[in-house]
Order: structure tokens, then C-alpha cells, then sequence
């Protein structure tokens, strides 16, 4: 049995050690982040651009920009794609890109979301 993403539903239970009952998200209501929250993913998201796999955005041109990149596989054995995901934002703007096989990492994610602000801002 599959969850979403082709994880065992349990799999998210690892880090705390319990084992939880699936339930449908819908139903509860969305909560915005506190201060504390948001400061510290905006942290997160700048380090990936200074340090990590967004490093291509770091010179791009007006506020600085914040990322996350990522790949998932999808499918199985020789017939297994690795899709190639970033989402970003400068200031107010934000983008996501999703490059179906665009391999690990930020790789041809990265490079669309850098080409798209670079343009952006001229």
C-alpha cells in the first residue's frame, strides 16, 4: 500500500514515533504561520540561496530572493522519471517551477526560475 508521493501512509509518523490515523486535511482550517514561523522559514529559504542548491539566484538583480529546490521520482524501475522542482520568492513575487525530467536537485528548475527573475527585473 501507497500513500501520496509513493510513501507507506505510516511514513510520516517516523519522526515522532507514533503512529497516526490518516484524515483528510480539508476538513480542518487552514492556519496562517505566526511571526516566529515565517521568520524562520524566510531564514531557511535565503540560507538555500547563499549556501545550498538555489546559489544561481544569489546576484540576481532587486531583493534578495529565498528558495527551496527539490526532485521526485516518479515511477518505478526503468521506466522511473526524476522531475526537478523550485519555488522561490523576491519580495512580493513568487514563482514555482516543475521540469518534468529535469533530474535531481535544482538543476533545470533552478535555471528556469533564475532565467524568469533575471527577466523580470530588467
Amino acid at each position: 500500500m501507497r500513500g501520496r508521493g509513493g510513501r507507506h501512509p505510516t511514513a510520516g509518523a517516523v519522526p515522532g514515533r507514533t503512529r497516526r490515523r490518516p484524515h483528510n486535511t480539508a476538513d480542518d482550517p487552514p492556519q496562517p504561520l505566526t511571526q516566529e514561523e515565517a521568520d524562520t522559514l524566510s531564514t531557511y529559504m535565503r540560507s538555500v540561496v547563499e549556501e545550498g542548491t538555489g546559489i544561481m539566484l544569489v546576484d540576481v538583480p532587486g531583493e534578495p530572493v529565498h528558495a527551496k529546490s527539490g526532485s521526485a521520482e516518479v515511477g518505478e524501475g526503468e521506466s522511473c522519471r526524476v522531475d526537478s522542482w523550485m519555488i522561490a520568492y523576491q519580495g512580493d513575487l513568487a514563482v514555482a517551477v516543475l521540469v518534468h525530467g529535469g533530474g535531481h536537485g535544482a538543476g533545470a528548475a533552478g535555471d528556469a526560475v533564475e532565467r524568469f527573475l533575471r527577466n523580470v527585473s530588467r
